[in-house]
């Protein structure tokens, strides 16, 4: 694993992490990422679209 990370410049940790996905999973992809998050402060404003 020292290798690998220092071949990759990563940590130790994380190829350990990514062995352990990959084992797990069988694959070895990132979370999705993105979409919609809704604001805090949505609860509080005032509702758009009645003029």
């Amino acid at each position: 694993m020292r290798a690998v990370a220092l071949q990759y410049k990563v940590s130790q940790a994380f190829v350990c992490q990514m062995r352990a996905l990959r084992r797990g999973t069988g694959a070895v992809q990132g979370k999705p990422f993105g979409g919609y998050r809704r604001s805090r402060l949505e609860p509080y404003e005032p509702p758009s679209g009645s003029s």
